[in-house]
């Protein structure tokens, strides 16, 4: 399982690979710009840093591209916009997700962008069923956010110890029981976007054994020395 996800990012990155030369090539043309003051701002936001890692990267602003469109989604929803007009935002936002990590294959995998990906997919989850809490059964849906939260702690102490220099070579990236809870969450978030809220609570509670499992393995690496 672990390596057809590797090989369909393997593909997708082969696909997209010159679009993201081409894309990286700018970036790095306007890291070097400083001819005037607009310039030299655009330089600041490109060289921001955490870590001494870059955050105005492709793959990070997809991911953060993600709950921006989830929100407008459901605030669309809200609203009474048409899901047949609701739905492509959904769907995008999740494609953003595959796009973020085969652009990364090309960039190259950073410890800020693998903490920010799934920072990204649980604040859109979030906001996702917000809408929905009355419909969706309660017994499912408040351990799945709280279990996602607790990954997400995880995630912020993996990242701190790295930082502190107390742990090198923290990986942040999805293990496959993460890969396969999020591919159930994306479908059920699918079925939401339609309408089809009994499925989707019966998905959303398929993932929940494998965000337990994630939860258990990220805890593991985590201890190792």
């Amino acid at each position: 399982m672990e390596g057809i996800y590797e090989s369909l990012n393997r593909g997708l990155a082969n696909r997209i690979r010159p679009y993201a030369l081409s894309t990286r090539e700018w970036i790095r043309r306007n890291r070097e710009r400083r001819e005037d003051k607009r310039e030299e701002l655009i330089t600041k936001i490109l060289n921001w840093s955490v870590q001494g890692e870059a955050i105005a990267t492709v793959p990070n602003l997809l991911s953060l591209l993600r709950p921006f469109l989830v929100a407008i989604a459901m605030i669309m929803q809200t609203y009474g916009v048409p899901w047949y007009f609701v739905s492509p935002l959904i769907i995008i936002a999740l494609l953003t997700d595959k796009f973020d990590g085969a652009w990364a294959e090309i960039d190259g995998h950073t410890a800020f962008g693998e903490f920010l990906d799934p920072l990204c997919d649980k604040i859109s989850l979030v906001i996702m069923v917000i809408p929905f809490l009355g419909e969706l059964w309660h017994w499912v849906i408040f351990p799945m956010i709280g279990i996602e939260l607790s990954l997400l702690i995880i995630a912020l102490v993996g990242f701190t110890l790295q930082g502190l220099k107390k742990k090198e070579n923290t990986n942040f990236r999805a293990n496959i029981f993460g890969k396969v809870k999020f591919s159930l969450q994306a479908i059920g978030i699918i079925l939401i976007a339609f309408n089809q809220i009994f499925f989707a609570n019966i998905v959303f509670g398929i993932s929940i054994p494998f965000a337990l499992a994630s939860i258990a393995m990220k805890a593991y690496t985590l201890s190792k020395p």
